[in-house]
């Protein structure tokens, strides 16, 4: 309760009037708006003028919803890596009347979400546009148990039955496939970027993500196979290197042996 008071207040005294200058109501002068952006940890503060006042313009509800967001939004985004990226792809996940009513909506419901959005976009770039590209996982964010360890099993099953209803359709299993692995891939970097997995875990999962996608694919082709009545070799997939230990690295390729 305490810490929740210190943060409203230090929203108040530090964000509130900034925001109301950047839209043309405070009493602080631009210099002195963007020095307290530089203050925050923002080295871009023009820049970071613009992109706020593009979040928080207009007087639909939208825009109201943005404006009562934002100070909290500026506070979390000051306490990661790079804030001036977080602001920005924060700026990009936002554009649009009907993406930008989706995210608005989405953090009023859950400050955890909102928190944890503003921490992956100012960490990584990767991370902003893999949300950008699956804005559906804002929702996921505030909920620990989504963002929970799957195991091996769990993901081949998954990744398996993602491909059931496209056997006969190469470019759809490659297409469903990739689809599994960008939205796991993101589940699992999240986890990282947010200190809710160590690096053990990050690297076993990645494992199994391979695992998985590699399982799946083979199943597929033998289901393939019996539909056009042919008999399906018997045929391995051997993990080698850093797939074999357990230990893949988000750049790693594959090792494997066939």
């Amino acid at each position: 309760q305490l810490r929740a008071t210190v943060r409203t207040t230090h929203e108040r005294i530090y964000f509130e009037p900034l925001l109301e200058t950047i839209a043309g109501t405070g009493h602080l002068s631009v210099e002195a708006a963007e020095e307290r952006l530089s203050a925050f940890g923002f080295r871009d503060a023009p820049r970071a003028r613009t992109a706020l006042r593009q979040l928080a313009s207009g007087l639909t509800r939208r825009s109201r919803l943005m404006q009562e967001l934002l100070p909290a939004l500026l506070g979390w985004l000051s306490e990661t890596p790079d804030p001036d990226l977080g602001l920005l792809q924060l700026q990009r996940l936002t554009e649009g009347p009907a993406r930008s009513a989706a995210v608005a909506h989405r953090f009023r419901e859950s400050a955890i979400a909102a928190e944890r959005t503003c921490r992956l976009v100012g960490s990584s770039r990767l991370a902003g546009d893999a949300l950008l590209r699956q804005p559906d996982f804002l929702a996921e964010l505030g909920d620990d148990a989504q963002l929970r360890t799957r195991t091996r099993d769990e993901l081949v099953d998954e990744a398996t039955g993602a491909l059931e209803w496209r056997v006969l359709d190469t470019d759809a299993r490659r297409e469903g496939l990739r689809r599994f692995k960008r939205r796991h891939l993101l589940r699992i970097a999240s986890r990282d970027l947010l200190g809710l997995a160590d690096t053990d875990e990050v690297q076993r999962e990645l494992s199994w993500l391979a695992d998985a996608a590699v399982q799946a694919a083979l199943t597929t082709l033998v289901r393939v196979a019996r539909s056009e009545e042919r008999e399906a070799p018997p045929f391995a997939v051997i993990g080698m290197g850093r797939l074999g230990g357990e230990e893949l690295s988000y750049a790693s390729d594959i090792d494997v042996m066939f």
